[in-house]
């Protein structure tokens, strides 16, 4: 009976060292790992803070509120966080065309208001995206009031020459002469978005050009959600 308990306690001895043992370890371990997780954020503050300073001419000139001032405009500001969200979003869309793309299925890219992702940065990607979508089975729609909004520069010129399908509705004089110009389009057509009703215009595709009359019916549930007129949205 005594040795039986000897070596009960031997063994409870032995498991109870194993125990201490292990506890030390995970105590160095999660030492080191507080180490490493300091010296890794070390390291991103000093690589950022470098590359935030590469942006700023005389950065010893700055004291600490100045560039918290800095950077609380440009990430907090209303316009560049506006911008930010965009380039997010067009980020995006290129990686669902990607995704799609290796499953074998095409991508519809509608844009309305195309007018705001016309400027500064947001424009050479929305140039990028007309260009190189069709390869990647990309079907971009842009929707604007104004072409003038496309002419704002030779890149974004690109856009309106690679567009094989373009519907016109009612148009300003001076949009109408873009449109003549850029497109061939006679006088006589270009009656057809001269003071013209309600889903009246002109199909542009390829070099065939073609007046329309689209009466969509208004009792549809169809029409419901696609109407944008003040007076006829649901609250």
């Amino acid at each position: 009976m005594s040795e039986k308990l000897d070596k009960l306690r031997q063994e409870r001895d032995r498991a109870e060292r194993h125990l201490r043992k292990a506890a030390n370890d995970e105590k160095a371990l999660a030492h080191e790992m507080a180490r490493l997780t300091r010296a890794e954020r070390t390291h991103r503050l000093c690589t950022r803070g470098g590359m935030l300073e590469t942006f700023i001419r005389e950065p010893s000139l700055l004291t600490d509120d100045d560039v918290m001032e800095l950077l609380t405009f440009l990430f907090h500001g209303e316009a560049a966080q506006k911008k930010l969200g965009m380039l997010i979003v067009q980020d995006q869309v290129w990686n669902r065309v990607t995704v799609n793309r290796a499953a074998r299925k095409s991508t519809r890219y509608y844009i309305d208001e195309f007018h705001l992702l016309l400027k500064g940065e947001l424009a050479s990607w929305s140039v990028e995206i007309w260009k190189r979508f069709r390869k990647w089975g990309g079907i971009s729609t842009g929707v604007t009031q104004n072409i003038k909004d496309l002419l704002a520069s030779r890149e974004i010129e690109n856009i309106l020459e690679n567009s094989d399908f373009i519907l016109m509705l009612n148009q300003a004089a001076g949009d109408r002469q873009i449109l003549a110009k850029q497109l061939n389009i006679s006088p006589h057509q270009l009656s057809y978005v001269t003071h013209s009703g309600e889903g009246e215009g002109l199909l542009f595709y390829g070099n065939v050009i073609l007046p329309f009359v689209d009466r969509f019916p208004k009792d549809t549930e169809l029409y419901r959600l696609l109407t944008t007129k003040p007076q006829e949205v649901a609250v």
